[in-house]
């Protein structure tokens, strides 16, 4: 007679996993105390400190060779904003006044004294008046962001040159401030103190913002991350690693590379944790966006500034 079927085993059980079931919108990372592993004084360099070391130098020696043009696009702005707003007086800040500028970087510069007017209406004055420049071939006002700025392009004269012959376009950031003084330029000041005090946090963020640039993922406007923001995060690793101030070659540059894209790659919770400034820069993340009733920011990182946040 035909044997009975055998009778039914109950499925094996899921294999053990240490994820969690979470709310939407919630990091399924539990929150890690992990801090960066240390790096070790500099020994024998490792064929990825010297190719980054050369990058720098590269770096370095094409942004040198952009300074007169750059030059020359600031003094052609100084003259029209004066023509216009004669009380007015353009100032710049950023990465080439702190030694962190790559051939991309944008020329920031702040319009101090502007006429009394609200900053969206300020901007698009601004526009206006940069328009009728004939070295500025195109501008986008983004007025409604948390600090309203103009974004210029720029044709450099004095037959500036690109690669391959073409006409070099430099990219130009305004912004206003109604009084003699800029938070930019504080930030900026402090930056080139840091940079001064540890090169590896300069060499480590002249690549990332280069490898950011190829990837469009530089400009914070179409969701990108600013430059200050990742010398702020390149600054917090280099700090939370051990790594002095005793200059660039107390440090293997590429470990230093690798254990940044690791750390934050693998280790580090934007969920949970914020970066700031200080001798301590990782510390628990508030939840501010959840009491707001708006969803939380990817990555929170604290500004030179006292209570700026990025």
């Amino acid at each position: 007679p035909p044997q009975p079927p055998p009778p039914l085993l109950p499925p094996p059980p899921p294999p053990p996993s240490d994820r969690h079931p979470t709310a939407p919108g919630h990091s399924s990372r539990q929150p890690s105390d992990r801090q960066p592993a240390q790096l070790q004084p500099l020994a024998v360099p490792s064929g990825l400190h010297w190719q980054v070391v050369r990058f720098v130098e590269r770096n370095d020696a094409e942004v040198l060779a952009q300074q007169p043009a750059r030059h020359t696009v600031v003094d052609t702005l100084a003259r029209r904003l004066a023509s216009e707003w004669p009380y007015a007086q353009l100032v710049c800040y950023g990465s080439r006044w702190c030694s962190l500028a790559t051939p991309e970087s944008d020329i920031d510069c702040v319009v101090l004294n502007p006429p009394p007017l609200e900053l969206p209406a300020a901007i698009y004055a601004l526009r206006a008046i940069f328009e009728r420049e004939a070295a500025v071939v195109g501008s986008v006002a983004i007025a409604g962001a948390s600090v309203p700025i103009l974004k210029l392009q720029v044709a450099a004269e004095h037959a500036a040159r690109e690669r391959h012959g073409r006409p070099l376009l430099l990219q130009v950031d305004l912004s206003l401030s109604n009084g003699p003084v800029h938070h930019g330029l504080t930030a900026t000041h402090i930056a080139a103190g840091e940079v001064e005090a540890r090169p590896a946090v300069r060499a480590l963020t002249v690549v990332l913002k280069a490898y950011m640039a190829q990837l469009a993922l530089n400009q914070t406007y179409t969701g990108g991350l600013c430059s200050h923001a990742l010398f702020l995060l390149a600054r917090a690793y280099i700090v939370a690693a051990g790594v002095g101030t005793d200059g660039c070659g107390s440090v293997d540059l590429g470990r230093a590379l690798l254990g940044f894209l690791e750390y934050y790659g693998t280790a580090f919770d934007p969920a949970t944790t914020l970066v700031r400034w200080g001798s301590d820069p990782f510390a628990r993340r508030p939840p501010l966006a959840a009491a707001r009733g708006y969803p939380p920011p990817p990555l929170c990182v604290e500004g030179v500034d006292p209570g700026s946040r990025n």
